[in-house]
């Protein structure tokens, strides 16, 4: 979908710099990460409703079953958001505990997005998608909290914000409707891993989605804090 290709551009951009030799994405889905770069991916998600473009794994953010500082890249994309709360500084502490030196964390933010996905469910009413159902039942991430804590923990951050909001929001309601879902998705399948780098991402106006670009501070231990 072209909202997916959106969303990971500029996480491209950074693994290019990185350039690990494997991706841990938490909350992957079945395909993730994998529609869009050529490199190896493991997943890790509750469930996945097809079969998966990546090496899966069944498991909780909260509770990752992976050693301390075992992954080189550990990338989480458009996931916070649906995980409750109280619950969403233990998930990001997972993901760190689990980082050998880089992670990334992205999710839409800021008043501006809540609104727009408010303004998403008045328009399907009573049909209302599961992704949709909890970023109006959930409060979204602050981004500003987010780093804190990565922060605290020993981590340096730098965050980008990207993506319009009212480009969003007209996009999202566009491929809602099943037949442009299955194109778009067809047209990932095939040519993702050409498009995604190449699709033009709109940095004006107000903005959706921030990206938490962490690297583990030198003589900082994992699995420390």
């Amino acid at each position: 979908m072209i909202n997916w290709a959106i969303r990971y551009q500029p996480v491209l951009e950074e693994i290019k710099r990185i350039r690990p030799p494997v991706v841990l994405e938490v909350g992957s889905g079945p395909e993730g990460l994998s529609l869009f770069w050529r490199g190896r991916v493991i997943g890790v998600d509750v469930e996945f409703k097809r079969r998966p473009l990546l090496l899966a794994v069944r498991a909780s953010a909260c509770a990752l079953p992976f050693r301390d500082g075992s992954w080189p890249l550990v990338l989480s994309c458009d996931t916070l958001e649906h995980i409750p709360p109280p619950q969403r500084r233990l998930a990001i502490m997972e993901m760190a505990r689990v980082s050998e030196k880089n992670l990334m964390v992205v999710f839409p933010s800021g008043q501006a997005a809540q609104d727009c996905y408010s303004a998403l469910a008045r328009r399907f009413k009573e049909s209302l998608p599961p992704w949709l159902k909890e970023h109006v039942a959930y409060p979204l991430p602050e981004a500003a909290e987010v780093e804190g804590w990565l922060k605290a923990d020993g981590w340096a951050v730098r965050t980008l914000w990207y993506e319009s909001v009212e480009k969003h929001g007209r996009l999202a309601a566009w491929e809602s409707y099943l037949p442009v879902q299955a194109a778009t998705y067809a047209l990932m399948r095939v040519a993702g891993r050409w498009l995604a780098p190449r699709w033009p991402v709109d940095y004006r106006g107000q903005l959706l989605r921030a990206l938490l670009i962490a690297e583990r501070s030198q003589g900082v231990v994992p699995g420390g804090s």
